[in-house]
């Protein structure tokens, strides 16, 4: 806790050999100012942050707690008075735009103004290192913040902190981070693999045996694809060079062979997985065989294994008599192999066509000029995942697929089935974006142009609330507050969609999946927007309602204030804002902390989301009830579920 003694206001200060009668003639001199009272304020708000920071947390009796003494004249002992005109610099946090009435006698000029909030450093309650791992793996970063990028950084060389899952290990806890690690992977809670794959490369590396024991068992649930195994032996490799180790050892060599014979009961799909991701990241299948010195279990692997290394000719006469067991196993194999070769050569449509629909071949095993074939495209059309075809609907229009009103007529059927949508776990916001980029008529990367197609985008449109039905319920009370201002107008980079496009379609989103959910516009004031809830609403009509609404500047605080006003019970409060985060009446974190204490709820969470912001700072730290998201991506919805679950504590 900090230990204050009697502090003044600098313009009243009192030396320590003063009399009484000097204190009683002070006492007499007028009212204080509005600085003074101020002060006294933020004093009692900063006692109030200490007394909630030692109940959240307790503190052994062997950890010593060095006081923070503070001078009478309100400062730092040594401190120079003239750099030092507001007692709480370097205890009470600042921020940008601070709100400061016309009438103050504050100097304004005369206040430093911090680009990021400081936290108290006797502030005691720790997350642990758990925790921050699993923000890590699901975030991206062990803080409290989250930042979308435009472009994609390696884990190896963008801030990922090593340190931290050496130091689980170490402190005993490196089951548990393997079976966070199986968790985070299996459930999906994670828009990128990268976190967990490297993590799991640190885990085989260590030097806990029972860590290395589970990491290696582990690899086969979480290393769905060739491509993660690729991934996995890069980042060994790397990880080895940095600790000088060098060589494959036993485990990592039987890990490898039992991730290739472990589909020894469906070799066709090994068949298709190894030719669709023929190599990744500089390795390739062939150099995998090399170094783990595998074994095939069966003759239909030991047949995809020579095929890989030899070729398809070489690997059927090495092949073994067919009175052998898998005969039948085996025979699939060849055949399947035997069409993805003749697919990648052929450069007759129709006979591609003939292999896709008897093989079921996918665009990988073809030849590049067979994907400007709209015939093709056709006939893949049928089994193409959901996130696959909203990813290639433009593709298919340049073609001219979509002059065929059965080619339309199958897209619908495909994206607006409510049971397919669910299982492709498909959040509104996706399809959003994939239908602004649509009717946009060009992609955010490359070359390609499209003139849309109005049937296409009618069935984005109706894929969009059917996909509500999609998204699970929390269970959770939410309080939205929307950033009514007129910045929110303004598109992200290189995209066609706005800011305030995509609050309104979070905000509409959860108010018709929540049971519990009010939605708010603010801005300096607060206005309630009851219409969010109405079904018959849609999200055009509730993106007309909240553009003239009000100007303001952002005060992020007035949610939690607004809630404390009126009494009102809720767990989550979410702030979708643009750039603008730094006018504070109050700062956020003290409004939500003053609601907890209000409220009796300790657990009540704040996530602010600023969707074109570069760099800003609101959370504490050191609250896991706390998150900050800076920048946009579509995968935003399924952070905030992690959060809001408490997964991420």
């Amino acid at each position: 806790m900090v230990v204050f003694t009697s502090v003044g206001s600098p313009k009243r200060h009192i030396d320590d050999d003063e009399s009484d009668s000097d204190d009683a003639a002070m006492e007499t001199d007028g009212p204080p100012s509005r600085k003074e009272i101020r002060l006294e304020q933020d004093l009692r708000h900063v006692s109030l942050c200490q007394k909630s920071c030692g109940q959240l947390i307790p503190v052994s009796d062997d950890q010593e707690m060095e006081p923070m003494e503070i001078s009478q004249e309100g400062r730092p002992p040594g401190e120079n008075s003239a750099n030092n005109e507001n007692p709480l610099v370097g205890v009470y946090p600042r921020y940008h735009g601070s709100f400061r009435d016309d009438e103050s006698d504050e100097d304004p000029e005369g206040d430093e103004v911090m680009p990021t909030q400081k936290v108290d450093s006797q502030a005691k309650f720790q997350v642990s290192d758990l925790t921050k791992l699993k923000r890590q793996l699901i975030l991206g970063a062990p803080s409290c913040c989250i930042r979308f990028r435009s472009s994609r950084n390696d884990p190896m060389t963008s801030g990922f902190d090593w340190s931290l899952v050496d130091r689980v290990i170490k402190d005993g806890k490196g089951m548990e981070v393997v079976e966070v690690l199986k968790d985070v992977s299996l459930k999906g809670r994670t828009s990128s693999q990268d976190g967990v794959i490297i993590t799991l490369a640190l885990c085989i590396r260590s030097q806990d045996i029972k860590t290395k024991t589970a990491a290696f068992a582990a690899m086969q649930d979480i290393c769905t694809t060739p491509t993660l195994l690729f991934q996995l032996i890069n980042y060994i490799e790397i990880i080895s060079k940095k600790t000088k180790s060098t060589g494959w050892g036993r485990g990592l060599r039987r890990a490898v062979c039992q991730w290739y014979n472990s589909h020894a009961h469906n070799p066709v799909h090994l068949a298709m997985h190894v030719t669709k991701y023929g190599s990744r990241c500089h390795w390739s299948h062939r150099d995998l065989f090399r170094l783990s010195h595998i074994k095939p279990v069966n003759d239909a692997i030991g047949f995809i294994v020579r095929y890989l290394v030899k070729g398809f000719q070489e690997a059927q006469k090495l092949c073994p008599d067919t009175r052998y067991r898998g005969q039948e196993q085996l025979q699939e194999v060849q055949r399947y192999l035997k069409a993805v070769d003749e697919a990648k050569m052929c450069e007759d449509v129709q006979r591609t066509i003939e292999l896709i629909r008897e093989h079921r071949l996918v665009r990988e095993h073809l030849r590049t000029e067979m994907l400007n074939s709209a015939e093709v495209w056709r006939v893949m059309l049928p089994d193409m995942p959901l996130t696959a075809m909203l990813r290639n609907l433009a593709k298919m229009t340049t073609l001219g697929l979509f002059n065929d009103p059965a080619n339309i007529s199958l897209v619908r059927a495909k994206l607006t089935n409510v049971e397919a949508l669910k299982k492709a776990r498909v959040h509104p916001l996706k399809i959003l974006t994939a239908l602004r980029t649509y009717l946009r008529g060009k992609g955010e990367r490359g070359k390609l142009v499209w003139e849309p197609n109005d049937e296409v985008a009618e069935v984005l449109n109706m894929a969009f609330y059917q996909s509500f039905t999609a998204v699970e319920p929390t269970g959770k009370k939410f309080l939205i507050a929307v950033d009514i201002s007129s910045s929110m107008a303004a598109a992200f980079h290189n995209s066609s969609m706005s800011c305030r496009e995509a609050a309104t379609c979070i905000a509409m989103v959860t108010a018709r999946t929540e049971t519990n959910c009010d939605v708010v516009g603010f801005h300096t004031d607060l206005i309630e927007l009851p219409q969010f809830k109405e079904e018959s609403k849609t999200l055009q009509q509730l993106v007309t309602a909240t553009q003239h609404l009000g100007f303001g500047a952002t005060d992020c605080s007035r949610p939690m204030t607004y809630a404390c006003e009126k009494n009102k019970d809720f767990d989550v409060f979410m702030v979708l804002t643009d750039n603008e985060t730094n006018s504070h009446r109050l700062p956020p974190w003290q409004a939500l902390q003053e609601y907890r204490e209000a409220m009796n709820k300790p657990s009540a969470k704040l996530i602010v989301v600023a969707m074109t912001a570069h760099d800003f700072s609101i959370a504490r730290p050191d609250d896991v009830h706390m998150l900050d998201v800076v920048g946009f991506d579509p995968e935003l919805p399924e952070v905030i579920r992690e959060f809001v679950m408490g997964h991420l504590e």
